[in-house]
C-alpha cells in the first residue's frame, strides 16, 4: 500500500533499522539491488569487469601477489627524485592555473 501525500506535505520516510555488528544488512539480500554481494559472483567477473583477466580464487590471488613481490624495487637517485618532485610541482601549478582560468571563465558566463 502506497501512502498518499496531500499537496504541500512532504512524505516522511520510514526509517530503516541500523544493523548491529554481526547482523547481515538487509540490502545485501535485496533481489533488486543492482550490485549483488560478492558471494553471488564469486566465480564470475564482477559487474562492470567483463573479461577481467584477474580471478578471485586463492591460487590466482597468490600468483598475482608473487608476481608483484618479484618486481625489483624502484630506488631513485637524489637527482631523479629531485626531477620527479619538480615535475609534480609543475603539474600541481598547471592544475591550479587551469582551475583558476575555469573559474574566471564561469564568472564571465562562458560554458
Amino acid at each position: 500500500m502506497t501512502p498518499t501525500v496531500a499537496p504541500g506535505e512532504l512524505p516522511v520516510p520510514t526509517p530503516t533499522p541500523t544493523p548491529t555488528v554481526g547482523e547481515p544488512a538487509d540490502r545485501l539480500d535485496d533481489p533488486n539491488d543492482p550490485l549483488p554481494p560478492p558471494s553471488r559472483w564469486e566465480n564470475e567477473d564482477p559487474p562492470g569487469t567483463t573479461g577481467d583477466p584477474q580471478h578471485n580464487d586463492p591460487e590466482s590471488i597468490a600468483a598475482w601477489i608473487a608476481e608483484f613481490d618479484a618486481l625489483p624495487a624502484s630506488d631513485l637517485t637524489d637527482e631523479e627524485y629531485a626531477a620527479f618532485k619538480l615535475i609534480l610541482a609543475e603539474q600541481r601549478l598547471a592544475g591550479m592555473e587551469a582551475a583558476k582560468a575555469r573559474v574566471e571563465a564561469l564568472k564571465r558566463g562562458e560554458p
